[in-house]
Parts: C-alpha cells; structure tokens; sequence
C-alpha cells in the first residue's frame, strides 16, 4: 500500500494537465513506444505504471509483466498507438469554436500538429481529430478568453501561433 500523502499513483510521465469545465483533472502520459494515455486521476487509485502498459519498451522488451491491464489498476480513458507524444492540453471555452465546446485540444510533438478529443455526456472519448500537422512539434496550446487557439512550437526557430475562426 502507497503512503497515504500520495494522491494517485502510476503514472509514467505526465505531459499535460487541465481541469475540465466540470473541475475534474485531465492528465496527458508519454508511455513508453505506444501506449500514450489519457487519464482521468482520482484519489487512491493506481494506473499501473511501471505494472502494465499498452506500449512496450523503446528496445522491443515487454513492460512489466506484459499486459495492458491488472486487478486493482486502473485503465486509461483513452491511449494512442501509435503514439502522439503529448505536450501541453486544454479544454475548449468560448465562442470562437462552439462545435468544439468542452473539448480537449492536445499538442503533439510527434507527428506533431494538434490532437483534438470529443467526450460523450458520460466522459468518454467518441471521436479523435488531427489538425494542422503540417506546423511541427506543438509543445503546449491554450485557449483566450474569446475562445480562439494558440499553441507553441518547440523547433529551433519555433514560434507561437494564433488560430482564429473563417469569417
């Protein structure tokens, strides 16, 4: 049994976090080559890292004892493989994107470009989308107050870009 001073436990490598209109914590995982995750932690509950993942060592190794899951962990919400590499997230606010209202807006640095995720009223992923790939590696996104879209590159002349709405 983990100590009790630690709130959730079994996390491999956390990228990006964000609170979620209804206050509750999103997390973003690197896994190891596959099996970047999603997670929504909670209080106590163990998410199996290093124990089972559904990718598998960057050499070919199995990771754990080779499952993706395991009485008394937890399953991600959603995982990637291939892999997304996840960089900073958000939820979307505002007026800009209202078709996009509650969704979560991903980095990825690899393939690069933004990762867009759909929720169904009961909080699971129902749809997936990539946009604009063709900017490189996204270290981290936020969303202004009018609901428009700015993410950070992260190549050596990197630079922040605005997303805005057509008219």
């Amino acid at each position: 049994m983990a100590h009790e001073s630690i709130w959730s436990l079994g996390h491999r490598n956390m990228q990006g976090a964000d609170l979620a209109p209804d206050g509750s914590l999103f997390v973003l995982e690197h896994g190891p080559a596959g099996g970047d995750e999603i997670n929504k932690p909670a209080p106590g509950l163990n998410y199996g890292w290093p124990l089972v993942s559904y990718g598998e060592q960057y050499e070919g190794e199995l990771v754990g004892i080779g499952q993706a899951s395991m009485e008394g962990m937890e399953q991600p919400l959603y995982f990637w493989d291939p892999v997304i590499a996840p960089g900073g997230a958000t939820f979307v606010t505002g007026e800009m994107f209202p078709e996009w209202e509650g969704d979560l807006m991903i980095g990825s640095l690899f393939p690069g470009g933004l990762v867009r995720l759909a929720f169904d009223a009961d909080g699971y992923v129902v749809e997936e989308e990539r946009l604009l790939r063709n900017q490189g590696r996204v270290r981290d996104v936020d969303v202004l107050d009018d609901g428009s879209i700015v993410f950070l590159t992260d190549f050596e002349n990197g630079s922040i870009m605005h997303v805005t709405a057509k008219d």
